[in-house]
């Protein structure tokens, strides 16, 4: 979660060029500030990242991550 303005712009501003720089490629998905699961199966090694990419999974509909 931004913790403030400045930051929530910048977020914003970075998910907008990645988003973007992919342009209209259907496998790959840009997202912002959503609880990333990293070892499939296990609910305890997560992260939220201000904004990331994944590679190789639908844009729409997406599974969870």
């Amino acid at each position: 979660m931004a913790t403030s303005h400045k930051h929530a712009r910048r977020m914003m501003t970075c998910f907008r060029m990645m988003d973007h720089w992919c342009g209209g490629r259907t496998d790959v998905y840009v997202g912002i500030d959503l609880l990333v699961y990293y070892v499939r199966g296990n609910n305890k090694e997560s992260a939220a990242p201000d904004v990331f990419v994944s590679f190789g999974v639908p844009k729409w509909p997406r599974p969870s991550y």
